[in-house]
């Protein structure tokens, strides 16, 4: 079960934090084109990268608890069943 729930919040902060790096690098790239004309532009940056880097910390974190908890149920399963 815990490698089932692991996979499940890989494949969760993969898509979090993916959709949001991507949104957050068009956000920034727009605002870094438009600043070459106008530089109020550049004043959309940190509001970019405040919405676009709360939503990646958080995929960031399901991706690496999932990956912890896949290794934690494969150490388990080498381990065997407790004895008393």
């Amino acid at each position: 079960m815990q490698k089932v729930f692991g996979g499940l919040m890989l494949g969760c902060g993969i898509l979090v934090a993916g959709l949001s790096g991507l949104c957050t690098l068009l956000v920034v790239g727009t605002s870094l084109i438009g600043a070459v004309s106008n530089q109020e532009a550049l004043s959309v940056i940190p509001a970019g990268l405040i919405a676009g880097g709360i939503p990646l910390a958080i995929g960031l974190g399901l991706f690496f608890g999932g990956r912890a908890l896949i290794r934690s149920a494969k150490a388990d399963e080498e381990r065997g069943p407790p004895t008393l």
